[in-house]
């Protein structure tokens, strides 16, 4: 211990200040970064839809049976207000290349060939997903092709 040493705490609260300064800066800055970032999920929306629509029309590697009467929305766990013309969503059932169900914003099958081009870039336009898949229909092999669209921009976080 040494005796009749005086500490002065006026220059230490001046460096004091200065490190609780840099402290917020940090922060906020961190905070700022952080939150500015554009999420995009509209490829991932695309594909988790076209999955979910395979997976309820195709049971065990048989088509189930597609009439008049058949719901795709209850049958699919679909909201039927989420594929309203001018909406955000879009799927198309085809078999063997004919068109047998199509929902949605039929704008974004456009879009998506569009973007498909070669030197295309469409920042604004709707990503697509597009799922194959054999299956047998009546002891009959069919091609069950699902093209599914999004256009619901993610926000900032």
């Amino acid at each position: 211990m040494i005796r009749g040493k005086k500490a002065e705490e006026r220059y230490l609260s001046f460096w004091m200040f200065i490190v609780w300064a840099l402290i917020g800066v940090g922060i906020a800055s961190g905070v700022i970064i952080f939150y500015s970032a554009q999420v995009d999920v509209r490829e991932e929306q695309a594909d988790i839809l076209a999955l979910r629509v395979l997976d309820c029309i195709v049971d065990d590697g048989y088509l189930n049976e597609l009439g008049a009467d058949y719901d795709i929305f209850s049958a699919c766990g679909l909201r039927k207000e989420m594929f309203v013309r001018g909406g955000d969503f879009y799927f198309k059932i085809s078999l063997n290349g004919k068109e047998i169900i199509a929902e949605g914003e039929r704008d974004f099958e456009i879009q998506c060939k569009l973007t498909e081009a070669e030197g295309t870039r469409a920042e604004h336009f709707a990503k697509c997903s597009k799922k194959r898949v054999y299956a047998m229909k009546e002891n009959e092999k069919v091609l069950v092709e699902v093209l599914a669209g999004s256009n619901q921009l993610g926000s900032r976080l």
